[in-house]
């Protein structure tokens, strides 16, 4: 749930990560540094006074939920909340995937809010890890409802019916047709510097050496989270198929032992981010 300015779009960012800040009680909160700072009383853009947050959140949801359904007993099941609560007699609970660890009671009908909002990210794992979530809440209910406006999308499709093959198969073609694994092996090479021009210099100078070798790279690049703890991060993929010749790799290998320190190696990245 950001929050921004509705006149000039200005939205609260944390200043160490670049991240945008979630309103999160009376205070607004940075998810990868754990910053808290209080919300400005004005724009600092445009001083407009009458700043907004936007986006669902559990305590949005569990008001619109208590406000339609005032007899139900309803719970929020997130990270910070006590897992005794599945004990307890409850008729509806809102959960993120932090309840994905928790034993289910039987449960007639899961619905799935804004189930596009994770296929943004520029990552080749992400459809497998958006299948993933969807198909373990669906599998929790007797049935489902999904909310989205991709009802097209492959992973929605597949995830809907419950069809882990299909998805796959999918899945398979994709990165097939993009060069993704399992088809070809991934490096990562992260660099970062409290300096942008510097951290995109250094990059851009590895780069150039690295494309002699003939192995695909690409690059430089920020990463998607451009900022962490203060530090700007570019990055290098290099992706090696299957049938690369052995000297070529043997070059590859030889220059990366020669990187700064300062450089990360990253070989079969968990994530492109």
């Amino acid at each position: 749930k950001k929050y921004t300015c509705p006149d000039c779009h200005w939205v609260a960012l944390c200043q160490k990560c670049g991240l945008p800040l979630v309103i999160q009680g009376n205070k607004l909160v940075c998810f990868r540094c754990e910053k808290e700072t209080l919300p400005p009383e004005q724009c600092p853009k445009c001083q407009n006074i009458h700043l907004k947050s936007f986006g669902a959140t559990t305590n949005k949801l569990e008001k619109f939920v208590k406000d339609f359904w005032p007899k139900a007993r309803v719970i929020r099941l997130e990270e910070g909340m006590n897992s005794k609560n599945l004990d307890q007699n409850w008729d509806i609970a809102i959960a993120t995937t932090y309840a994905l660890k928790f034993q289910f009671p039987p449960i007639g009908l899961v619905g799935i809010i804004d189930a596009d909002q994770n296929f943004n990210f520029p990552d080749y794992r992400s459809n497998e890890k958006n299948f993933q979530t969807l198909y373990k809440f669906l599998k929790i209910g007797e049935q489902g409802i999904i909310q989205t406006n991709l009802e097209n999308n492959p992973v929605i499709e597949a995830a809907s019916q419950l069809d882990f093959e299909k998805f796959f198969l999918n899945e398979l073609t994709t990165r097939r047709q993009f060069d993704f694994p399992p088809f070809v092996k991934l490096i990562r090479l992260l660099y970062r510097d409290k300096d942008e021009k510097k951290a995109q210099a250094e990059a851009q100078k590895t780069y150039q050496k690295l494309v002699p070798i003939g192995i695909p790279v690409f690059g430089p690049a920020p990463t998607f989270f451009k900022k962490k703890l203060s530090y700007y991060r570019f990055q290098i993929i290099i992706k090696i198929p299957t049938d690369t010749k052995k000297d070529k790799i043997l070059t590859l290998t030889d220059y990366l032992k020669t990187l700064p320190k300062e450089w990360v190696i990253d070989i079969d990245p968990i994530d492109l981010l």
